[in-house]
């Protein structure tokens, strides 16, 4: 097939011709046309529908604890490549929870651990927390000033090792940092009668109760304080409400780890089950019913979730099998999941053949439905930028990306990127972590330049780079350069894309002419 690129006017979109190849849709092979040289395309890059992505902070985890009494780290080399990121406890001992300040030695362990996984283009769900002791019936966590000067410690070690973080569990208090069984106060109150829940016998919270684990929340913000730093990761909703308020920023920030999904009517405690919550702070009291939390919480599109499955005593209860998985762990809006525990709940996901379906809708899975330009008459800028996203995955983006519009001037991986350039920080941008699911988001910019200087005459293909936000501040860190922990797009019906695994770009068959 012969196309006359010459015969159109300056400034052309050219669509590119693609073949379909055998009955699947993930075999596609490409053919540029580009001034007559015929080119092929791999294969590898082009993701099906059903195809899980290997995306920042999504997809199947699986947890590890070190303890301190004999630090042994996680072996960071061994995580999948399918995976980008583990869940790491770090259980600290009777000793450290004594000290006045943290040993050298096991934040220097951790230090290197994350350095191991920044260097290999990987992350990690953090948390720390203090041992129980034996046969005790409360964690055991030092007085609440020296677990706050704790906590400065590790977010300090932390604050050197962003690009490694996928999310920052709040920990600290409670049993494994989980904020019950803590010795420091109390958090969460369930009465099981509804009806009268006003006049039910209740152990009211009261500032004591509360406040360390409001001071521990407010410290993590003050560590990580930006929209573009690890989210911090909540218990329960219900905390979530109680400590972000109304605060807008503070939501934005504030996530969820939700322990033992599926595994009982109230998941073991994480919703208030057939009872109501009642959560008091000073003079405001938060009430809600386990019905009312998981709607909320299905309601959110804001929110993500990470967490695991649990064992039940009563296996009754528990919820094996692809039905409860994928509407349940859909409106919880997970994004990531431990798959080693509980493991009868993932082997009943592979035994009735929704595995694979789980993996692939955990978290944020974004399309390209459509790219529409239109050039400047001087052909200096684009006069307007049309992009349409879809997200068919369960959940949002926790942090808002950096994305770049990349023209390359031939086919990609064969030569370096004609130009970057960056759309996220433009008017009217529409920022990741409001790509909501199972939405479209359409985004319309206006007089985007073009840097001419670096943009001869000729044709320029289109493409997205998505990168995490740490990118825009340090471009050289190899989670910035390696394609592991950039962003891939699924497969679009409307519009043919493909990752290139050797830049990180999300290639278009699109392209604009340049004279």
């Amino acid at each position: 097939v012969t196309f006359n690129l010459e015969a159109l006017p300056p400034g052309s979109l050219v669509y590119v011709l693609y073949l379909s190849v055998g009955k699947s849709p993930a075999l596609r092979a490409a053919l540029r046309i580009e001034l007559g040289v015929e080119t092929s395309l791999d294969l590898t890059g082009i993701h099906d529908t059903k195809q899980p992505l290997p995306n920042p902070g999504t997809g199947l985890t699986q947890l590890t604890t070190s303890f301190t009494a004999d630090f042994v780290a996680p072996a960071v080399a061994a995580i999948p490549d399918a995976s980008t990121a583990l869940w790491w406890n770090i259980c600290m001992n009777q000793d450290e929870g004594a000290a006045d300040e943290l040993d050298p030695a096991l934040l220097a362990n951790v230090s290197a651990t994350l350095a191991d996984l920044e260097a290999l283009g990987k992350q990690a769900f953090i948390r720390f927390s203090y041992g129980r002791l034996d046969n005790a019936a409360v964690a055991n966590e030092p007085e609440l000033d020296r677990l706050l000067r704790h906590q400065e410690q590790i977010g300090a070690v932390l604050q050197r090792h962003r690009p490694a973080l996928a999310g920052i569990n709040a920990g600290l208090l409670g049993d494994f940092g989980e904020w019950h069984g803590s010795a420091l106060g109390d958090i969460n109150i369930v009465v099981n009668s509804v009806a009268d829940a006003a006049s039910s016998e209740q152990d009211a919270l009261d500032d004591t109760n509360t406040a360390p684990f409001r001071r521990v929340y407010d410290k993590w913000l003050e560590l990580f304080p930006r929209s573009t730093d690890p989210p911090i990761q909540l218990r329960r909703y219900a905390h979530r409400r109680l400590l972000a308020g109304n605060d807008a920023e503070r939501l934005r920030r504030t996530h969820l780890h939700l322990d033992c999904a599926l595994s009982s009517p109230s998941d073991m405690g994480t919703f208030s089950g057939n009872g109501t919550r009642h959560v008091t702070y000073g003079n405001d009291t938060f009430t809600i019913t386990g019905v009312q939390e998981r709607g909320l919480l299905a309601g959110d599109q804001l929110v993500t979730v990470i967490g695991e499955t649990c064992h039940n005593s009563d296996e009754h209860e528990m919820r094996f099998g692809c039905r409860a998985a994928l509407d349940e762990l859909k409106d919880q809006r997970f994004m990531a999941i431990n798959t080693l525990w509980y493991r009868p709940f993932i082997d009943s996901w592979i035994s009735e053949g929704c595995y694979e379906q789980v993996q692939a809708s955990l978290g944020y899975r974004w399309a390209l439905n459509s790219i529409n330009a239109t050039l400047h008459s001087a052909y200096a800028a684009l006069a307007s930028l049309e992009i349409q996203i879809s997200n068919s995955g369960w959940s949002t983006a926790p942090v808002d990306k950096v994305v770049f519009l990349v023209l390359t001037s031939s086919v990609a991986g064969l030569e370096a990127p004609a130009a970057r350039i960056r759309l996220d920080n433009l008017p009217g941008w529409v920022h990741t972590g409001r790509w909501v699911p199972r939405a479209n988001t359409t985004i319309e910019l206006r007089d985007v330049s073009l840097p001419r200087e670096v943009l001869p005459a000729g044709v320029y293909y289109f493409g997205l780079e998505v990168r995490e936000p740490f990118c825009a501040e340090a471009p050289a860190s190899p989670a910035c350069t390696s394609p592991t922990l950039a962003t891939k797009f699924a497969k679009s019906e409307t519009l043919f894309s493909w990752f290139d695994w050797d830049t990180g770009v999300n290639q278009l068959a699109l392209s604009l002419w340049l004279p």
